[in-house]
């Protein structure tokens, strides 16, 4: 009898064990799994995406988009990503049991409204509501997320913000995106902007900005923080454009896309010695290039494509060599402009060029020798008035020539029959070329993208 008594406690304590091992392993915590259960009643789920969201099925942490902390063995939820999932309704107020959620990516769905609840997931690390129709006002509750590490926001309605002073209370924030959203009335965004102490990356896209008060003391301090800057497709003021290019002396990346930004480029630079990367494609910027753009030592990369540029090129090309960016310049793009007059000798370009693109401008006269750009690996002069004979001489000591792009020119291609390259092209573009008598035997034993 005694024996038999020890062998059911035996088992009653294997099985207490095992349940006990079981329900920390494989479920999420009660309350918490009641909160995506209680948030799904809000939802249109068209598509059945949320299929596996049912009190049928007791852990929580395998459910579609629901991660827990397996590390800590807490098992808290702490990451929702309902991206892409064409989710419509409300965002319930039931989130608010996830107090351990640490990121939440709602994007990509039809909400119209962000919950001012939001602000008390204090552990939110990341938190992305992009691309939804919202409408109506960012709450500043957003503010209470001091832990926040990346923050988008975007809109496909009508969503605006006031102000945002609450941003320069996201101490932890690093990046931040907003896009098509109507800032018109926050006049303090820029300052708000600079005051975060710890932002590294801002993007606004498709906003509408105020012009910035340039009596404002706050607006004369730059950031300490901020390396990335990009602008697209916003309307921005004339005045606020110095500003903006000047909004932290440890810019590294500056991105001004298709914003109608007309007039010169503000000389605005002088103190900048971090910048590796500017491309200020698609406005309407004109005139001569400032002289402390040619003193950014450290710059690899410049874009200016597609605006109203109508200098000589050699004009164009001694204002950005007055200084040291000569010495570190590898990628120029001046195509889509109105640069008039010849190509002047390679001596005149950054040695260490890598690409040089100045197709689609009013350039005329015959293509000068390349042999004096080691580097080069893409070559494109495409849709100019260039004419004259092209030949071997012109790509002596060019070993690193990858792409080449010679088309809607007068040009006359001609090489000698026994020339053997000293590059492999992976693309070239003859069009409206003139070929022969011979076809060059080297083109023809290649394949290239056309």
């Amino acid at each position: 009898m005694r024996v038999a008594v020890v062998l059911v406690l035996v088992l009653v304590h294997v099985w207490s064990i095992t349940s006990s091992n079981e329900e920390r392993s494989g479920q999420c915590i009660e309350s918490e799994r009641q909160a995506p259960l209680g948030f799904k009643k809000g939802l249109v789920d068209r598509d059945n995406r949320l299929s596996s969201w049912t009190s049928s099925r007791r852990d929580c942490c395998t459910w579609e988009g629901i991660r827990c902390d397996n590390l800590t063995q807490t098992h808290h939820i702490v990451l929702l990503n309902l991206r892409r999932n064409d989710l419509h309704g409300e965002i319930g107020p039931s989130l608010i049991e996830l107090k351990q959620l640490r990121h939440l990516d709602l994007s990509f769905n039809s909400f119209t409204i962000i919950p001012k609840f939001i602000g008390s997931l204090t552990r939110l690390r990341y938190l992305d509501l992009r691309h939804n129709p919202f409408i109506g006002a960012i709450p500043s509750h957003l503010g209470n997320l001091t832990r926040l590490h990346s923050l988008y926001l975007g809109s496909k309605g009508q969503l605006k913000a006031d102000n945002l002073k609450w941003l320069s209370r996201l101490t932890s924030l690093r990046h931040y995106r907003i896009s098509r959203i109507d800032l018109s009335k926050a006049i303090d965004w820029f300052q708000s902007i600079k005051a975060a102490p710890s932002l590294l990356s801002l993007t606004l896209y498709s906003c509408q900005l105020p012009q910035v008060n340039l009596l404002s003391p706050s607006n004369k301090n730059s950031s300490d923080s901020l390396t990335n800057l990009f602008v697209s497709d916003s309307s921005i003021h004339p005045t606020t454009v110095p500003w903006l290019f000047n909004v932290s002396i440890n810019l590294v990346n500056l991105t001004l896309y298709y914003s109608n930004v007309r007039g010169p480029i503000p000389n605005s630079f002088e103190n900048m010695r971090n910048f590796e990367n500017i491309y200020l494609s698609g406005n309407g910027f004109e005139g001569e290039i400032p002289n402390s753009l040619g003193n950014l030592c450290t710059l690899k990369q410049l874009s200016l494509t597609g605006n109203i540029f109508n200098t000589t090129l050699h004009d164009f090309l001694e204002w950005l060599s007055g200084g040291c960016t000569k010495d570190s310049l590898e990628f120029l793009d001046l195509s889509s402009n109105q640069l008039r007059g010849s190509i002047p000798e390679m001596n005149s370009f950054p040695i260490f060029l890598r690409e040089l693109r100045i197709g689609y401008n009013l350039l005329k006269g015959p293509l000068p020798s390349l042999s004096k750009l080691p580097y080069l690996r893409e070559l494109d002069v495409s849709a100019n008035s260039l004419s004259g004979l092209v030949s071997e001489v012109h790509f002596h000591n060019l070993s690193n020539l990858e792409v080449l792009d010679l088309s809607y020119n007068s040009l006359a291609i001609k090489f000698n029959s026994t020339w053997i390259p000293p590059f492999q092209l992976t693309s070239i573009r003859l069009s409206s070329c003139k070929l022969g008598p011979k076809f060059p035997s080297w083109l023809s034993s290649r394949s290239f993208t056309q």
